[in-house]
């Protein structure tokens, strides 16, 4: 997640606990952090942690590599 994200989701579960799901500031809070999640997906590749990275970056066709070189 982004920073962004991160932020977002933060001040909905503040607005949430303090006022309520009925409150339109948190409606809004959480419409806009749905939607961000929707329009920022994260893409990470997942790590495989048996692999040390000097192998990792030697391979040129890993999806790593591939991911890396966009």
């Amino acid at each position: 997640m982004t920073r962004h994200l991160d932020n977002l989701e933060r001040l909905f579960h503040k607005l949430y606990r303090r006022y309520g799901p009925d409150d339109a500031l948190c409606q809004q809070v959480q419409a806009d952090f749905e939607d961000s999640k929707l329009t920022h997906p994260t893409a990470a590749v997942p790590q495989d942690w048996s692999i040390s990275y000097r192998c990792l970056i030697k391979d040129p066709q890993s999806d790593f590599m591939q991911h890396t070189r966009g």
